[in-house]
């Protein structure tokens, strides 16, 4: 059972972990008998704060590429943030009063903090989905709220009813029902039964959260494409990441299988391993 409190690479959560660790690197000594030295803790702050805006950084770009919504003016806001709470423990040199059981203690409190605001944060969003499949009426099979990134305020409301999925992207403080718009599954048809006969694509669905079906044709061959919706940002018939495909001759014979790779950053899909025709036909969905 996923909890969905926290996106895969939480960097909050990461810098609320790692912050009050390198606080008390940077003011703390264990030894009662040093003295600190006022130099080495400002070359280290500058270290670590210099560090930190370089992850900052980082993370904008990743989450640029992905087209998450993380603007530059906030990370440099958070930039400023880590730099009062790196540098203001130096004023009056109260930060070297602090133990480094203490700076722990703080972030263990403020870590708890956080994971209750998420799942404040998640049940929210749940309820938003759940408000909009019983206004429509629709039937779940499958419903979640999952965080995106950056912030906690930031979620995607997936709802997989018998024919597609209704998907949305909302900031909590937006008044007002989220829209949802419906990624529906191709029609069933003789070549999608006879795809999820197949042990692979019974485990990948059981194992995806929101997959998406796509049944098409491709010269002479008829392709099956299992896609992890929450992963494609709206994408269909281009390769995204986990997406499972079939591919069987005209006759329903089973060509090849397995996944696409370079989903997000190209174009090309790695050779799948050949199986052997087989001579059944395609199976008529009952």
């Amino acid at each position: 059972m996923a909890w969905d409190l926290l996106f895969i690479i939480d960097l909050t959560f990461m810098a609320i972990l790692l912050l009050p660790q390198m606080l008390a690197w940077i003011y703390s000594d264990d030894r009662p008998d040093t003295s600190h030295d006022p130099g080495k803790s400002r070359r280290r702050a500058w270290r670590v704060w210099i560090w930190f805006t370089a992850g900052t950084l980082a993370a904008w770009l990743l989450t640029k590429a992905a087209s998450y919504p993380f603007r530059l003016w906030v990370a440099a806001l958070v930039s400023l943030i880590l730099a009062a709470i790196i540098f203001l423990p130096a004023m009056n040199r109260w930060g070297f009063r602090v133990t480094r059981a203490r700076w722990c203690q703080a972030g263990t409190i403020v870590a708890l903090a956080y994971l209750f605001s998420c799942a404040w944060a998640h049940h929210a969003a749940l309820l938003r989905a759940k408000s909009f499949a019983d206004h429509r009426h629709i039937e779940i099979r499958r419903m979640g709220a999952l965080p995106i990134p950056p912030s906690l305020l930031d979620w995607g409301d997936a709802v997989r009813s018998p024919d597609g999925i209704y998907e949305a992207q909302f900031d909590l403080r937006t008044p007002g029902p989220p829209d949802f718009r419906f990624v529906p599954d191709s029609p069933p048809d003789p070549f999608i039964a006879r795809a999820f006969s197949l042990p692979n694509v019974k485990l990948y669905w059981n194992f995806a959260r929101f997959p998406s079906i796509d049944s098409f044709v491709q010269g002479r061959d008829h392709i099956i494409e299992l896609g992890e919706n929450r992963f494609a940002a709206g994408r269909r018939r281009s390769p995204q990441p986990f997406t499972y495909q079939v591919i069987f001759d005209a006759a329903g014979n089973l060509i090849q299988q397995g996944w696409l790779t370079n989903g997000m950053p190209g174009r090309r899909m790695r050779q799948m391993v050949p199986q052997p025709p087989t001579p059944q036909s395609p199976k008529r969905s009952p």
